[in-house]
């Protein structure tokens, strides 16, 4: 099926959304309350991506029953260096369909949970240096497990009353490049993707259109992206015309979610992205062809 006749076709088999979060990262999603919405949408399927994480999957996968189907994921954080740009690009690469019992992934998944808290212990200090002490225990009351991220610093600032909410956090604080932001290591690109498919997984472009500089993208395709998000909810849940044409282009598997985080980060948009379920048979159909 090619991508034009997919897009034509999406009734028929019904849709997922393939880009959600849970409380076991940075979204409020317990494993039940995100099946039961997931249920009440009519979904077919979804998939479990938490920021550099797999903690929840396997507690969702309990809480599901034979009408949902769960798809494994994972949202990695990363790099890449442009060729045409001094700087580096921040990139969100989805991996579905992964083995998220590999020890491998779970090593470097570890890592990557140490490097959040080195960076957090740093933006604390930035913020008392500005007159706004927070504590990390203030912070961790916001988490469920190992995953810290800026969006409970922004919760424990709310609470504190440095902020009015979270939007404002982000806005004048703790989004890239503010007054208290500090960068932190991630993969390079090229490694989070080789990771992906090291577990079995199928890497994706994660919301193309929240990238700095698009030109990376064909950077990307050539350290081996497979699939590139064209459904996001800043357009509507609809596809984007311009991130079609891209995946036609280099032969790229379509996908997309709500990236639903909850209503931490404003609004609970989960149901407001679908998915054709058609596109979830390619990803399988591919998988199958990389075993031959």
């Amino acid at each position: 099926m090619d991508i034009e006749q997919l897009l034509n076709d999406k009734d028929s088999k019904g849709y997922a959304d393939l880009h959600l979060h849970t409380i076991y990262s940075d979204g409020e999603y317990t494993p039940e309350s995100i099946i039961h919405r997931a249920l009440s949408e009519n979904f077919r399927a979804i998939a479990i991506t938490d920021h550099d994480t797999v903690e929840g999957i396997a507690h969702v996968l309990e809480k599901a029953g034979e009408t949902l189907e769960i798809i494994p994921g994972v949202e990695l954080s990363s790099e890449s260096k442009i060729p045409s740009s001094e700087g580096g690009e921040e990139i969100h690469i989805i991996g579905l369909f992964i083995d998220y019992n590999n020890p491998t992934l779970l090593k470097t998944l570890k890592g990557l949970s140490l490097g959040r808290k080195e960076r957090m212990h740093d933006m604390l200090k930035r913020l008392a240096e500005m007159g706004m002490p927070i504590k990390m225990e203030e912070v961790e009351k916001f988490t469920t497990k190992d995953i810290i991220g800026r969006l409970h610093l922004a919760q424990a600032m709310e609470m504190k009353g440095y902020v009015k909410n979270t939007t404002e956090a982000f806005d004048k604080f703790l989004g890239d490049g503010k007054l208290a932001y500090i960068n932190r290591k991630r993969l390079s690109a090229q490694r989070a993707i080789s990771l992906i498919k090291e577990v079995g997984g199928i890497p994706i472009l994660a919301h193309p259109h929240l990238l700095r500089d698009e030109s990376v993208i064909p950077y990307l395709i050539e350290e081996g992206i497979e699939g590139i998000e064209v459904y996001y909810v800043g357009h509507g849940g609809n596809p984007s015309s311009k991130f079609v044409e891209i995946a036609k282009k280099h032969n790229l598997l379509i996908s997309g979610g709500s990236d639903c985080h909850g209503i931490a980060k404003g609004k609970t948009f989960l149901g407001k992205v679908k998915v054709p379920y058609q596109a979830i048979e390619e990803m399988k159909r591919w998988k199958e062809k990389m075993r031959c």
